[in-house]
């Protein structure tokens, strides 16, 4: 499995990036999220740290998408 955090679209009321991440299966459909945003970048990844620490070790890969 792969846990894919990246930036979502910029906005005037939020005040630019907010960062969000995703489950996705080997077959690449997605199968849980965040359900919130994060402020920056290190916020997201600490997020997904600790979702993965729930996991088997080693059952995990957090990866950062391409914009």
């Amino acid at each position: 499995m792969i846990i894919e955090f990246y930036p979502g679209v910029k906005s005037a009321q939020r005040g630019g990036h907010w960062w969000f991440w995703r489950l996705k299966a080997k077959n690449g459909k997605t199968i849980a999220d965040g359900a919130e945003s994060y402020s920056n970048r290190g916020n997201v990844k600490r997020a997904c740290g600790k979702v993965a620490a729930l996991m088997k070790p080693g059952a995990v890969t957090i990866v950062e998408a391409e914009a």
